[in-house]
């Protein structure tokens, strides 16, 4: 089986070339969902014993749909392992701040290089060849091999795995494999995670010219996020070491853009 996967390395990395080429963000971070990513994949899965399209509506999206895609190769037994890899990345933030052209994949020293091709690019090849080799080999594996594809990943998820659990997708005793994180050698296995909560803040004060300065609402969204940072810290301290870091993360991210000219003080900060 390995020595089939190592003869279809190159296809391989064509197609993970292809994949970070589809731009594929979240409407809720201004993109056109992943609709190209998933037509792209669509003709790697013909040979596959079962597949099916479960799409959610999102009239933000290209084609007005979030793309997710179940596949399966049988097995001998009615249970199912499922592998489930996202097709949406994060957008890509500052350009400059980028060696090579984030939507253009670059092959330079054994790596790939641009958006996505990590998280969660390199899962759905590897995930999608494993089934592929399976197939190629005549094999029939004792469970299901179950591959899903979704949407949503880095914004919520309401249109990607939340909406298969919802078409009841999944069966009571089914195996769940999520290759999201890991390490170069491929030692790390996460068997937990940690809950996650955003927060959006709108700190008000006055709006005013720089020169006469009434209420800085910046300057007061400033002072609570840090004195709400000190307080988050002290409160929920408690340690475990299942989790890296062993500890609750508090961390401030987006700030919304207030006004637009230098000597404005802002009335409203939303972060």
């Amino acid at each position: 089986m390995l020595r089939a996967l190592e003869g279809m390395k190159d296809e391989m990395v064509k197609l993970l070339c292809r994949l970070v080429e589809a731009k594929a963000i979240s409407p809720d971070f201004g993109g056109e969902g992943e609709a190209e990513k998933a037509d792209i994949l669509m003709e790697y899965l013909e040979d596959f014993d079962y597949v099916e399209r479960f799409d959610a509506k999102d009239d933000r999206a290209r084609e007005g749909i979030r793309p997710n895609i179940v596949a399966k190769v049988k097995g001998v037994l009615d249970r199912t392992i499922w592998i489930v890899t996202h097709l949406d990345v994060v957008p890509e933030g500052d350009v400059r701040l980028w060696r090579t052209p984030p939507f253009k994949a670059v092959v330079e020293n054994g790596k790939i290089y641009g958006r996505g091709s990590e998280d969660n690019g390199q899962s759905i090849v590897s995930s999608l060849f494993a089934g592929i080799a399976i197939l190629n080999s005549g094999i029939k594996p004792k469970y299901n091999l179950g591959l899903a594809f979704v949407s949503d990943e880095e914004s919520g998820s309401e249109y990607g795995i939340k909406h298969l659990l919802r078409q009841r997708v999944f069966s009571k005793g089914d195996f769940f494999i999520v290759p999201d994180v890991g390490s170069p050698e491929g030692e790390l296995i996460e068997i937990a995670e940690k809950s996650i909560l955003w927060l959006k803040f709108e700190v008000f004060g006055t709006q005013s010219h720089a020169s006469r300065p009434i209420m800085n609402a910046s300057r007061r969204a400033m002072k609570f996020i840090l004195d709400l940072d000190e307080k988050l810290h002290t409160k929920f301290s408690a340690k475990d070491e299942l989790f890296d870091p062993p500890y609750s993360t508090f961390e401030p991210t987006k700030r919304e853009k207030n006004v637009d000219n230098v000597n404005t003080i802002p009335g409203l900060d939303v972060s």
